[in-house]
């Protein structure tokens, strides 16, 4: 709260469309202002939200219209954490174990963590739920290019061996928190067959250590990290399409 936040718009269209974001306080500070832009039938503009408030929070409209018609885009202002994105590969050398590693963007410090996993082997399966302090010494963080991208490693333990697990994850941050996808999970995994193939006990008295991610990585033949940065907000350029 009380934050500066920029929102960029694209709009395409010719004749060059009208743009308006209703619901939104736009007086004092506060302002769109179009960029120029040297491209035929594209205009720019920036939105900056200046002290947000609580009055902020919410589902907001911004159109385009010229002529041939109107094109909506729809903001949600939040000040929930973003989706969990899972940086882990989805592989586990273990029989018993697996290095979850996941990161939010938010502005606000992340408190804490709800891992839903699910396993199945043959005709059978379990749930468990396990919910994780993010100031555990437990856990450990991992570095990242930017203050509101916030990211935290993890012993999953005890997991069955032979089966294919999912997991589904609830992040909080001091504010609100994100919902459970139980639809799409956020990783899946599968444990060895092999069960002597158990996570060395005394791996799970410290932190996940930096070369255990490294290895994790290594064995699982690597992993494409996301560079996306947001704002607390998260919200996403928009761009109108109106008939060129």
């Amino acid at each position: 709260m009380g934050a500066n936040e920029e929102i960029n718009i694209s709009v395409h269209g010719k004749p060059k469309p009208d743009v308006i974001c209703s619901n939104m306080d736009l007086s004092g500070p506060r302002e769109m202002i179009e960029l120029p832009d040297n491209k035929p039938g594209v205009s720019r503009y920036i939105l900056r939200i200046n002290g947000v408030t609580s009055n902020d929070l919410g589902e907001h409209t911004c159109s385009a219209t010229n002529k041939f018609g109107s094109d909506y885009k729809y903001l949600t202002f939040t000040l929930a954490p973003s989706k969990p994105e899972v940086v882990s590969p989805p592989y586990s050398s273990h029989a018993d174990y697996y290095l979850l590693g996941w990161r939010s963007m938010s502005k606000s410090p992340m408190r804490n963590a709800t891992f839903k996993i699910k396993s199945y082997s043959d005709d059978t399966a379990t749930e468990d739920t396990r919910t994780i302090s993010l100031n555990d010494p437990m856990v450990a963080r991992g570095n990242t290019t930017s203050d509101e991208i916030q990211e935290f490693w993890h012993h999953l333990a005890n997991l069955a061996y032979n089966s294919e697990h999912t997991v589904h994850i609830r992040a909080c941050n001091e504010y609100a928190c994100t919902e459970f996808d139980l639809q799409i999970p956020d990783v899946k995994f599968k444990t060895l067959k092999d069960s002597s193939y158990k996570i060395d006990p005394s791996l799970l008295l410290i932190p996940p250590t930096a070369s255990l991610r490294a290895a994790a990585f290594l064995q699982g033949n690597g992993s494409e990290l996301s560079k996306t940065v947001s704002t607390l907000f998260t919200l996403l350029a928009l761009t109108f399409a109106l008939n060129l």
